[in-house]
């Protein structure tokens, strides 16, 4: 005999002892008390199979016993054989029609054995005989509304709103059988009578949600979701559906609010995860979409969109060389005329022109039809200060796309780095009639006007449009500063020119020069001086102040 053989032979002498000391199941005859204790024993050490099998050889000696058939019973119930418990207490309430434990069990078991007609005849019976207690009757309401018995059911809960006239949930419930019914009024009705009673009764919250919304109400609807979710910050299914209600409704930055909360208690709902990294990139929160993009990336690394992405994050945070290598990882797999742009620029911004060069050329043999390769080569161009090549690759990508105004604001660009003014002003005057409101078009001709001085009124116009849609922009304030110093409105000139420096971040070496202008044509030779220093400190081939400079030194 083993040990665990000796130590149940041993509980079990003890507890037929106890119970004949104490008269507890007395009237369990001993022949099957034996096997009723020893299946007592082995649910003790949690071998179930064992205890129903003794608990079955104890029914056979003593049949019909109530005590012996509820341990059935209840035990198949909890192991979730509710056929079988259902058979073991129907057997007990033929015994015993007036024993509630019974009739419960009967109840429950029936609904579990899918026989709802006979729990709703038990239910019944409970709660005609007053002996159903505050569950049980919400477990009645179930079982009518489950049978077609609405009124019933609505019958039922307005008894327990009476009988239980502090408790919320009996309104709570009725909101959502009005609901269903589309009587959304009677609905809103219920759900604020249960707020009354308890202000914290968060499934009003979702049932007033749902019927506001169901009138047309959306933003009141999402109001009381907000409380819902503030106040139930772990139900997670909820937070799930609020996000996609607003991803569809195009609150983009709500979303991203609350799935950055539920991406933390949902780390393996990958694609929630993977809208919050997109939705962080979107708002350029580019530091935080990195963090969701590599978490994400690390549980699903075969998604390329995603890493495109995070090389685009790297690229926008000034990290050129980490989009690089998550552009050499894409490209490892599948190449395509969108990374190779992505990677030549990344290589442009990190001062390595050949290899730029060397990439997008490639990806024009590959791609000679395709706009945007041939557009991104000539700002690669333009980049390398090689304007020429530009220009004839901005030409090129016109000819592919006629109207493409970055391919216009390109090849004008690119004209006056040139010397071409009136070519850049001719093309830039096109833009303008094409896009009459783009601030940045309207800027640069103005500009351009002001520093070949014609049309001083017109740029004057320009430029002010530009500054009304972006009061703050450090470029287009220091064109108006140098349209007043033309003008010769030096004091004016100088503080809009001293407000572009506050502004610009960081410093821009033509603001600076512009100031140095205005200071030298003012007489202030000294800090004209170290305005031209700090200009050519940031870029040392400004040629006006060199120029400046070698001319101030004999002065």
């Amino acid at each position: 005999m083993d040990m665990n053989s000796r130590l149940r032979n041993w509980i079990l002498a003890i507890a037929i002892s106890a119970f004949a000391l104490f008269g507890q199941y007395g009237d369990i005859p001993s022949s099957a008390l034996r096997f009723y204790i020893d299946g007592m024993t082995a649910e003790m050490v949690g071998d179930f199979d064992r205890a129903m099998g003794s608990y079955l050889i104890a029914d056979s000696y003593a049949p019909d016993h109530p005590d012996i058939m509820l341990t059935i019973a209840e035990l198949y119930q909890q192991n979730g054989d509710a056929d079988q418990a259902f058979a073991w207490f129907e057997r007990l309430v033929k015994l015993d029609s007036e024993n509630v434990a019974y009739r419960k069990g009967a109840a429950e078991s029936a609904r579990g054995a899918r026989k709802p007609e006979v729990a709703l005849e038990h239910l019944r019976w409970l709660v005609k005989n007053g002996k159903a207690d505050y569950p049980t009757r919400f477990r009645y309401v179930t079982s009518l509304l489950s049978a077609g018995k609405e009124r019933d059911a609505i019958k039922e809960l307005n008894a327990i709103a009476k009988e239980f006239p502090e408790s919320p949930d009996p309104h709570g419930f009725l909101g959502n059988i009005y609901i269903g019914r589309g009587d959304y009024n009677r609905a809103i009705n219920s759900f604020e009578r249960a707020l009354e009673l308890d202000p914290t009764y968060s499934r009003a919250f979702i049932g007033l949600s749902a019927a506001h919304e169901a009138r047309g109400e959306i933003e009141i609807a999402r109001q009381y979701q907000r409380v819902y979710i503030e106040s139930n910050p772990f139900d997670l299914e909820a937070q799930r559906r609020f996000i996609w209600q607003l991803i569809d409704e195009g609150e983009f930055e709500e979303a991203f609010e609350i799935a950055a909360d539920y991406v933390e208690h949902a780390e393996d709902d990958l694609f929630i995860f993977r809208q919050t990294a997109f939705l962080a990139y979107s708002f350029e929160h580019y530091e935080e979409a990195v963090d969701y993009f590599e978490r994400y990336i690390e549980k699903n690394p075969l998604d390329q969109d995603a890493r495109l992405y995070l090389g685009r994050a790297f690229f926008e945070l000034g990290e050129h060389q980490r989009a690089i290598e998550q552009y050499r990882i894409i490209l490892e797999d599948e190449r395509s005329a969108e990374v190779l742009i992505d990677i030549a620029l990344a290589y442009s911004a990190a001062n390595m022109p050949d290899s730029a060069i060397a990439v997008i050329e490639s990806a024009r043999e590959e791609y000679p039809e395709t706009a945007a390769v041939v557009f991104y080569e000539a700002v690669i161009y333009s980049r390398s200060k090689d304007y020429e090549t530009a220009v004839l690759r901005y030409s090129t990508a016109l000819e592919l796309e006629p109207e493409n105004p970055r391919a216009m604001f390109g090849l004008g660009d690119a004209l006056e780095r040139m010397g071409e003014r009136d070519s850049a002003i001719a093309i830039f005057r096109v833009i303008a009639e094409l896009l009459p409101g783009d601030a940045l078009t309207a800027n640069y001709l103005g500009y351009l006007l002001v520093e070949e001085g014609i049309e001083l009124d017109f740029a004057d116009s320009l430029i002010s449009l530009a500054i009304k849609q972006e009061p703050e922009n450090a470029a287009f304030i220091d064109s108006y500063g140098w349209l007043l110093y033309k003008r010769g409105e030096f004091e004016r000139a100088l503080e809009k020119l001293l407000l572009a420096e506050k502004l610009s971040d960081p410093n821009d070496p033509v603001i600076l020069e512009h100031i140095g202008v205005v200071l030298e044509e003012t007489g202030d030779l000294v800090g004209a001086k170290d305005y031209y220093k700090r200009a050519l400190e940031l870029d040392p081939e400004m040629e006006t102040s060199i120029q400046r400079l070698k001319e101030l030194k004999h002065e």
